[in-house]
């Protein structure tokens, strides 16, 4: 599946924007869906691989330090690697993204390391769901 749209108004093969060329509207929801099915565990290994190399970052044993980084490191690959493998459209899908990654992070921030978002990170966190829902789902 290739999550490719043409532009408003684009014409190519008889198919009026912006929907996906030749498959129609539920090309699009198959898409969304992928990207849905995609995001919170791309989110979640890139959280994870930063918050492990973080604790690496403040272990005291060299050992602990090595094993922590080395960890964080192979987990970040998966997200890069799970991510990539999507067939989505980078620029629509990165503001779906970076709004699942700041929920994750958030998430990921009070578990880990014990610290509640303040109400400035509430705030602000509003504004970047607003804005990755603006750039994931606007409609030409």
């Amino acid at each position: 599946m290739d999550c490719h749209f043409l532009p408003s108004g684009a014409r190519q093969a008889g198919h009026e924007g912006p929907e996906k060329v030749g498959s129609g509207g539920r090309a699009r929801l198959k898409c969304i869906f992928g990207s849905a099915a995609t995001e919170p565990p791309a989110t979640t290994l890139e959280a994870s691989g930063d918050a492990i190399i973080r604790a690496g970052l403040r272990s005291h044993s060299i050992s602990a330090r090595v094993a922590l980084m080395l960890a964080g490191a192979v987990i970040l690959y998966g997200y890069g690697l799970s991510l990539n493998l999507a067939p989505l459209d980078w620029g629509r899908l990165i503001g779906a993204y970076v709004a699942t990654f700041f929920v994750v992070g958030q998430i990921i921030n009070l578990v880990a390391f014990g610290t509640a978002p303040t109400l400035r990170i509430i705030v602000g966190g509003l504004f970047i769901l607003t804005g990755g829902a603006i750039i994931t789902l606007w409609q030409h």
